[in-house]
């Protein structure tokens, strides 16, 4: 018969008894152990005590650029991890060159959302999301004058725009 013990925070989940157990550690630890005594007929065997490490789970994070233009590349920035894995539902171009700062373009003004799921050096993992807003790209206007020539005379000046409308003067 085996007879499993751990120590807090570790809480034996399963297989009390047999040879083999599941332990779930609620928090990270650096003095955690596991202990095991068989039962036997014979003289007991001594206690075989086991250390056990918890590494904290990573805080995985995501920048968001700012301004957040349509048809303009942003660069994003994760954290927490040594391993990134990037989504981007609705972006029309996504350059994972560097996978800690993929370069984004949206082709369409609206909500989004993008989510990182990262992967530390103990092999532990953690996910974030952010929601993205992407708005109409910047207007540019171009002023094109008609010079007056004259004393007198009338003069106007002519705007265009890079495809926002409609365009209200004031």
């Amino acid at each position: 018969n085996y007879v499993w013990s751990v120590t807090p925070p570790g809480v034996i989940q399963a297989g009390q008894g047999t040879s083999s157990i599941t332990v779930k550690w609620n928090s990270p630890t650096l003095t955690g152990l596991v202990s095991l005594v068989v039962q036997s007929n014979c003289p007991p065997a001594p206690v075989t005590p086991f250390p056990v490490v918890v590494n904290a789970l990573p805080v995985a994070g995501i920048g968001v650029p700012s301004p957040l233009c349509v048809g303009a590349p942003l660069t994003f920035t994760g954290s927490g991890g040594t391993t990134y894995n990037w989504s981007f539902p609705g972006a029309s171009n996504v350059n994972l060159t560097n996978p800690a700062s993929p370069v984004v373009t949206y082709g369409v003004v609206g909500n989004y959302s993008a989510s990182l799921s990262v992967i530390d050096a103990n092999g532990c993992t953690a996910s974030a999301t952010a929601v993205i807003n992407a708005a109409p790209a910047a207007i540019s206007l171009t002023a094109t004058p008609t010079q007056i020539t004259c004393a007198g005379g009338l003069g106007s000046v002519s705007l265009s725009s890079n495809g926002a409308s409609p365009l209200t003067y004031a």
